[in-house]
């Protein structure tokens, strides 16, 4: 089983007692499948993460062990548990696409365990009653200044390592995190086949549910891009790979963490405030909004599936409220005394 995220911002809700009947896993034959192995084998190593996350988040709700999912009774999940649980991941506060996405995992593995025979088909069926959570919550991290983006390539040009490779390397991410907006996972799996240059420069980029598109590079990308190559050589595999103490390229590639690792260490160079990977993807959707860019069009830049994730990094809309704000603060709060009634 690939391991979860084992980063946990928000606090652990108290452990709802006896939530399962049984925790032997007595109720299932020794030698049939779990429904949790049978449904992670949809996903790919991130998704499964994403899944796995959040059921080791309800294993520590109810008193399983999180580390032995595997061993847990999914089987004799019913409406009543999973209301249950929904209502106790509210009460502690969790944001309602976290409490969703919790919902979606409790559902595949009790469809895996009626399509395994171990769950009926009816209550199967009221499990997907279960509402979901609504509301929403504010985009979390902030927006990269142009500033600290400068200072983060400095860092890479005055600590470049030998040779300058692991410098240019370095450079070559940042850049790409800021002018294409890239998931990390989708940087660390670029290969050199994926970057396109010449005439019309751009990367093939493979993202979420395996769906493929086209990222124009900017001149500052191409650039900074020509200067990795020239280190890294134009051997095909990874785009991004290892580099030793010495300055040597590697022949392994880089992963995901691998890419949180780099931009972690150059940001403390830099003695810049916290900043992530995803920071940079909501910092240059933002700016492309800011720049009147068709939402259309930036949804396909960035590869999201629904326009309203899209929405929710449109900065302008913060911005009208603030000028406002401002105007209200510039006349004074309340209405002239000869003002007639509302």
């Amino acid at each position: 089983m690939a391991p979860g995220d084992k980063r946990d911002p928000e606090p652990t809700p108290a452990a709802l007692p006896g939530f399962w009947p049984v925790l032997s896993g007595a109720g299932r034959p020794a030698d049939a499948p779990d429904p949790l192995t049978v449904y992670l084998r949809r996903f790919s190593p991130r998704g499964r993460r994403a899944i796995v996350d959040r059921l080791r988040a309800v294993a520590r709700l109810t008193g399983a062990d999180p580390a032995a999912l595997e061993r847990v009774p999914w089987e004799t999940l019913t409406h009543d548990r999973v209301e249950q649980l929904r209502e106790a991941l509210l009460a502690a506060g969790k944001a309602p696409a976290t409490v969703n996405l919790t919902l979606v995992a409790l559902r595949g593995v009790a469809r895996a365990a009626r399509n395994l025979g171990l769950l009926s088909g009816a209550e199967f069926g009221r499990i997907e009653a279960v509402p979901r959570a609504r509301g929403s919550r504010l985009p979390t991290g902030r927006a990269a200044a142009r500033r600290e983006i400068a200072l983060l390539l400095d860092c890479c040009a005055t600590n470049a390592g030998p040779h300058g490779t692991a410098g240019r390397r370095d450079a070559a991410i940042l850049t790409l995190l800021a002018y294409t907006g890239l998931r990390r996972s989708e940087l660390a799996g670029l290969d050199l086949a994926h970057c396109v240059l010449g005439q019309r420069p751009r990367l093939r980029v493979r993202g979420k549910g395996n769906k493929e598109r086209e990222v124009p590079l900017a001149p500052q990308a191409v650039a900074a891009l020509d200067a990795w190559l020239h280190a890294r050589g134009r051997r095909q595999g990874r785009l991004f790979r290892r580099v030793d103490r010495n300055g040597v390229v590697l022949a392994g590639g880089l992963s995901d963490n691998a890419i949180w690792r780099i931009v972690t260490r150059r940001r403390e160079e830099a003695g810049l405030p916290r900043l992530t990977p995803h920071d940079f993807r909501r910092t240059w959707v933002g700016s492309l909004l800011d720049e009147d860019v068709d939402l259309v069009t930036v949804q396909e830049l960035a590869g999201h599936a629904d326009p309203k994730t899209t929405a929710r990094y449109d900065r302008r809309g913060a911005a009208a409220k603030a000028r406002a704000i401002r105007a209200l603060a510039a006349a004074g709060a309340g209405v002239e005394d000869d003002a007639p009634d509302a």
